[in-house]
């Protein structure tokens, strides 16, 4: 079966120009304020940024166990349960996330210049089931934290719960977009019989059809996404 036409669609019915200058634009800036507030952070402690990125590469070897204790939360599950749970969610739908974001913008550059997609086929429908699995990973996640942080109130901050749960509302939020985003392709660009590839987009099909909600929670999806 030739499925070299089935590709993943990024501007799909959007002025192609200006959203990828709104896209990059906010994804560079995401980039400068993450390294702004770091700086800031780092400042408190007396620690310049660059002194802090040359402790990084000058203790690399202590990167292997701390990084082997973030992929599996063996000390965070000691003391925590449904938080361990939430957070661990997280993480790797955050992380399959953020590889789906490389495939695609690999795939426009490419694009770009050879005039070809790659992002297409049975890749593009394989790693679409996989960005759907995610996105239920990252929606349950975030509903456990939320569940987590309004049961421990004590733990923090007046502003403090209320930012940790606004912050995993919004999580939810992208999960729930981004499957309305891929329902509407889904339906305008006649997918309907890879649908066993995209069953978030075939479940939220009757609700996913009109291009103004698509817009509307396009151009809200991607800044959030960003930041």
């Amino acid at each position: 079966m030739n499925l070299s036409y089935v590709c993943y669609a990024e501007y799909f019915s959007l002025p192609k120009i200006p959203s990828m200058v709104s896209v990059y634009s906010l994804a560079a800036l995401s980039v400068i304020l993450f390294f702004y507030f770091l700086k800031v952070r780092l400042n408190k402690y007396g620690i310049g940024l660059w002194e802090f990125i040359l402790i990084l590469l000058r203790g690399y070897r202590a990167w292997i166990p701390f990084l082997w204790d973030i992929a599996t939360h063996r000390r965070f599950t000691k003391y925590e349960g449904i938080g361990a749970v939430a957070h661990l969610m997280i993480l790797y739908a955050l992380l399959l996330s953020l590889i789906g974001t490389l495939i695609v913008a690999a795939n426009q550059y490419i694009g770009i210049f050879t005039g070809r997609e790659v992002f297409c086929g049975y890749f593009f429908l394989g790693y679409s089931l996989v960005m759907d699995i995610t996105a239920w990973i990252l929606f349950i996640g975030s509903a456990l934290g939320i569940y987590r942080v309004l049961g421990r109130k004590e733990l923090y901050t007046r502003s403090e719960y209320y930012t940790n749960i606004l912050f995993l509302a919004g999580f939810m939020y992208l999960a729930v977009s981004g499957a309305i985003i891929e329902s509407y392709r889904f339906i305008h660009m006649d997918l309907w019989r890879y649908w066993m590839f995209m069953p978030n987009a075939l479940i939220l099909s009757p609700i996913s059809s009109s291009s103004i909600l698509y817009m509307a929670i396009y151009y809200t999806h991607f800044p959030l996404a960003s930041c």
